[in-house]
């Protein structure tokens, strides 16, 4: 009788450690569960926010992401690093707006494909060498000449005006905003990111550096018309 006791209690002890293993396995198998269904519309969005077909509003993460980011606090987001689309080299993201160098025909196919519905150039009209407003047209997006500088060669504040409330207005879209080597493009983005985001201006044109603006003339061009526009 005292053998089946201990033999009874063996079996007691070995039935309860093998229950609580079950137990610890169901628990971690739920856990994991969890984590996994958490993380996966995570990365899921994520994911759209990167490969630019979704999430347009909002701070972007880039997968390529400039070494020295400057982050503008919940609006645009990180400066990404250029990408090539057709004829155009250059073409970088920040948040909604991508800006780029001259497009050609396959530029405009790719930026359909990535989502853009609106297209603003900032060439003057003697500049262009081909239809743009007509390939712009057959993609369906829509599209609009606006130059940035006057006859003299300065700044037109009603044209950055007009930019800028294109913008605004489209806030919710995916916009490609060129010129003709990517340096006007960026030059607006920083006066946009002062006069309309309220970023300070040594921000705006650190991130317009990273987002094409490497003509010193064209920098120092913006320097002084914000600071005109602060004495007035």
């Amino acid at each position: 009788m005292q053998w089946d006791r201990r033999d009874t209690m063996a079996s007691k002890i070995s039935w309860e450690s093998q229950l609580h293993t079950r137990v610890f396995c169901a628990v971690l198998c739920l856990a994991v569960f969890l984590l996994n269904a958490y993380a996966s519309p995570v990365n899921a969005r994520a994911n759209l926010t990167n490969n630019g077909s979704a999430d347009v509003r909002g701070a972007v993460t880039c997968v390529n992401q400039t070494s020295a980011s400057t982050v503008v606090d919940g609006t645009m987001g990180d400066v990404c690093e250029p990408e090539a689309w057709g004829g155009a080299s250059n073409v970088v993201r920040m948040g909604h707006l991508f800006l780029s160098d001259h497009p050609d025909a396959v530029t405009i196919s790719i930026a359909k494909g990535k989502g853009i519905s609106l297209v603003i150039n900032l060439c003057n009209p003697a500049e262009f060498h081909w239809d743009e407003k007509s390939a712009a047209k057959e993609a369906g997006l829509d599209y609009y000449n606006i130059s940035l500088f006057g006859l003299d060669g300065s700044f037109n504040p009603p044209a950055i005006k007009q930019i800028s409330t294109l913008v605004q207005q489209h806030q919710d879209d995916k916009i490609l905003v060129h010129c003709s080597s990517g340096n006007r493009a960026a030059a607006w983005l920083a006066i946009y990111l002062v006069t309309e985001q309220n970023i300070d201006q040594q921000t705006a044109i650190e991130l317009a550096k990273k987002a094409g603006l490497t003509n010193a003339a064209m920098e120092a061009k913006v320097k002084r018309y914000l600071d005109e526009r602060v004495r007035h």
